[in-house]
């Protein structure tokens, strides 16, 4: 049994701050590999700034190369993320892993329902306050443990015992974590702003990520 942790998101792009939490992630629960997945449109997103998905694949690939227990599900950009509700992307991964020796996501492979694997749900504390209204919560909550990764004390947002309070209200019971780690203060809007305002992003994401922006022209107002 493999213990594998889904990161979901736009990646608009990817940074440091997600490297940081998937990192934590990783090590505090003991994680066999993370897998990362871009969302082609999320429910709560009308797809204004949204980066094509194939670009965002491809930051993602970069910025993950490093890392040897980090994977890029969905290759296919015409296929990827192609799930917007977060019960249908995990039955579609639970469906569609394992991996094989070199550590490429198999899509075409079956192992039944994943149920060999113990899954986690890496999610930040801002969107695991809105579990409570998501798509099939029920069905899909009880089937991961939640690792909840901490925003910046600037960030008003509500305290996870509350969110798992609400969610024990509408009879659903909820495994979670709370990931010990300082969150850096970046964003993916702070990054396009700067981009944007060609100001100098060096610091904020990976060098490769950086080099695929300026090489493609990505982020520039029109």
């Amino acid at each position: 049994m493999q213990h594998l942790g889904i990161f979901g998101g736009t990646f608009n792009p990817p940074h440091q701050g997600h490297l940081h939490i998937a990192e934590a992630a990783l090590r505090q629960a003991q994680l066999d590999r993370v897998l990362w997945v871009p969302a082609v449109v999320p429910p709560h997103r009308k797809g204004q700034d949204l980066l094509a998905i194939a670009h965002r694949l491809e930051l993602v690939k970069r910025a993950i190369a490093p890392y040897d227990r980090f994977a890029l599900w969905g290759i296919d950009p015409n296929t990827a993320g192609d799930r917007s509700y977060a019960i249908d992307l995990l039955e579609q991964v639970q469906a569609t892993y394992p991996t094989d020796r070199a550590g490429t996501v198999i899509r075409n492979g079956y192992q039944s329902a994943g149920s060999d694997n113990q899954w986690f749900w890496i999610i930040g504390q801002d969107a695991f306050a809105t579990l409570p209204r998501w798509y099939r919560r029920q069905d899909l909550i009880p089937r991961c443990t939640w690792l909840v990764a901490p925003r910046p004390s600037s960030s008003p947002v509500s305290d996870p015992a509350a969110t798992v309070q609400i969610l024990q209200a509408q009879g659903i019971d909820i495994r979670w974590q709370r990931l010990n780690l300082s969150p850096l203060d970046i964003s993916s809007s702070q990054i396009r702003q700067r981009l944007g305002d060609r100001l100098s992003i060096d610091t904020l994401v990976p060098d490769a990520v950086r080099e695929y922006i300026e090489e493609k022209g990505l982020y520039r107002k029109r």
